[in-house]
């Protein structure tokens, strides 16, 4: 994506010139290719001229955007650690404007929408991870990761020590 080719005609005899992100005119043929590119708006213009040194006064221009920079996602709202629900609501937002994908437990990634809520969780640890690919293709490479247990099952209580059922005692240890 740093590279751009351009290929262009002119329809009298002469040469063209081209100009790159509004820099001077330079002489050129097609096809031409500009390498290196950072990102950002480009512009990319030519213009013809013929033989007789007349300049077309309305060179052809394209423009377009570079980005290889991919988006971040935060996770803004998500369930506490540990949790008794079975269900689970997260929010979620990317940086840039692009598609959303959700994974639960490590199952494959699928569209969704902020908020994704999750219902019938199962006890034990569960894993969420939320990722965006924007409008120029570049996905998410390091998406952020919650991790939390669902446990729904009350504790048994236990009483393993305890003073004899009838005593003389005023004092108890349990």
């Amino acid at each position: 994506f740093n590279t751009a080719t351009f290929e262009f005609s002119c329809n009298e005899n002469g040469s063209a010139e081209c100009s790159l992100d509004s820099g001077q005119y330079t002489t050129c043929t097609s096809p031409v290719s500009y390498t290196n590119l950072s990102d950002g708006h480009r512009t990319f213009s030519v213009r013809c001229i013929d033989e007789a040194q007349n300049i077309d006064p309305t060179p052809e221009t394209y423009n377009w955007l570079i980005d290889t920079t991919p988006p971040v996602t935060s996770i803004t709202e998500k369930p506490t650690n540990p949790n008794k629900s079975t269900s689970a609501t997260f929010r979620f937002s990317c940086n840039e404007s692009g598609t959303l994908e959700c994974r639960l437990d490590g199952q494959t990634w699928s569209i969704c929408t902020s908020p994704q809520v999750y219902t019938g969780l199962s006890n034990g640890t569960h894993l969420f991870s939320a990722r965006c690919t924007d409008a120029a293709g570049n996905t998410e490479t390091s998406p952020p990761v919650y991790t939390w247990v669902v446990d729904t099952v009350a504790p048994d209580t236990f009483i393993t020590s305890n003073p004899p059922a009838t005593t003389n005692s005023t004092t108890a240890n349990f």
